[in-house]
């Protein structure tokens, strides 16, 4: 891009960034420890829109209160893989990844869950902060675990070693240039704002 080119709108930038969750298959991840040493490494990672996904704050998929949860895993799994409309929404998701459960990654997300994602490079920036939570494998939902695996072709979840991350974003930001800085926040608190 050159300073030549107009800036995207939000809307169209909105849209930039679903297709880059959709189909990259790494970014980065910044967490820092309990004494704040900062760790960033690359990982590999599925948008997932399974509904489970996107309950954490009550606009994802139904809260049924079905199974044996108390409404938020197995009900919404449940929702979600009955073909709901709200299992399938692109741009209500969380960031899934993989990692070993001794990696610095991990373990400095826990007990606050803060995380920096970033995608991109430095000419198409997009950074996204949100709250992570640790996952086993037996706990993670099979359409999300399924989704994981075929897309990136390798499965953790049988693998003691190996945790699940699930991120939930609250702040998106995306620009590319100068000129689309003071437009660049596309969600604040976990709502898209376009």
């Amino acid at each position: 891009m050159n300073d030549h080119e107009s800036p995207r709108s939000r809307a169209r930038r909105k849209q930039d960034v679903l297709a880059r969750l959709e189909h990259d298959e790494d970014l980065w991840v910044a967490t820092a420890s309990t004494d704040g040493g900062p760790c960033l490494v690359p990982l590999s990672f599925l948008w997932d829109t399974t509904g489970d996904s996107r309950d954490r704050d009550g606009r994802g998929a139904a809260n049924t209160g079905t199974g044996t949860g108390t409404g938020t895993r197995a009900g919404v799994a449940a929702a979600a893989g009955a073909g709901t409309e709200a299992g399938t929404a692109p741009d209500r998701g969380t960031v899934l990844l993989g990692t070993r459960r001794t990696n610095p990654t991990a373990r400095n997300l826990t007990p606050g869950g803060r995380v920096r994602l970033s995608l991109g490079h430095t000419r198409d920036v997009v950074l996204v902060d949100g709250t992570a939570e640790v996952v086993e494998g037996h706990d993670l939902p099979p359409a999300s675990a399924d989704a994981f695996a075929a897309k990136l072709a390798w499965d953790p979840r049988d693998r003691p070693a190996w945790v699940y991350l699930r991120v939930t974003p609250r702040t998106v930001k995306a620009w590319r240039e100068e000129n689309e800085l003071a437009e660049r926040e596309l969600m604040r608190d976990g709502v898209w704002l376009v």
